[in-house]
């Protein structure tokens, strides 16, 4: 009987990381995976005993912070306004996020066809759009239907342009300039209808 080692199964784990953020789930390669992690492709199957258990192991641990992650950011103002202070803070918090977060946020939304997670991107777009109509019903007049295909717009454009920032930036310090600056460029315009 073979003993699993847990530096084995964590170079697994980085290895399939970096494979389905570049592959995603259906081309990535357990083959591929297995020679980035220094192990043969039989002993990848003795830690995990497919591909997708491997992607769930990795994906699965973030869906939970994501979603959590999620609900508490979009919980961040009440009836008040979104100020200065606040619109900073949600912009850290959010770049801080993805930057520790940024393989698995890039994987799941764009990566996992042909897995249980393969509608989440939509999951979170509607998620955001029932955030921002909330604030924007009380303050617009007119169309209910107009109204629901503008927060829709907005936020599939919010969440694309958070994972163009993530995919694009070289560096970690330019992954967290970046969002922040475009988390304030978004807000501040937001911020007019909290």
């Amino acid at each position: 009987m073979q003993i699993l080692k847990d530096e084995v199964r964590e170079r697994i784990i980085a290895a399939a990381a970096k494979e389905f953020m570049r592959q995603g789930y259906r081309r990535a390669s357990t083959r591929r995976i297995a020679q980035k992690a220094r192990i043969g492709k039989s002993n990848l199957y003795n830690y995990f005993g497919s591909k997708e258990e491997l992607f769930s192991a990795l994906i699965a641990p973030f869906h939970e912070s994501f979603r959590a992650f999620l609900d508490e950011v979009t919980g961040h103002v009440g009836a008040e306004r979104l100020g200065v202070e606040a619109v900073e803070d949600a912009s850290r918090s959010i770049a801080a996020f993805i930057r520790a977060n940024r393989e698995a946020f890039i994987t799941i939304m764009e990566g996992s066809d042909g897995t249980r997670y393969q509608g989440y991107k939509e999951e979170v777009t509607d998620s955001l759009a029932r955030h921002f109509a909330k604030h924007l019903r009380g303050k617009t007049a007119g169309n209910a239907a107009l109204l629901t295909r503008f927060v829709l717009v907005v936020s599939r454009l919010f969440l694309e342009a958070l994972l163009a920032l993530a995919r694009r930036a070289e560096t970690e310090a330019e992954l967290s300039q970046t969002i922040a600056l475009y988390l304030k460029y978004h807000m501040v315009g937001m911020a007019q209808f909290y």
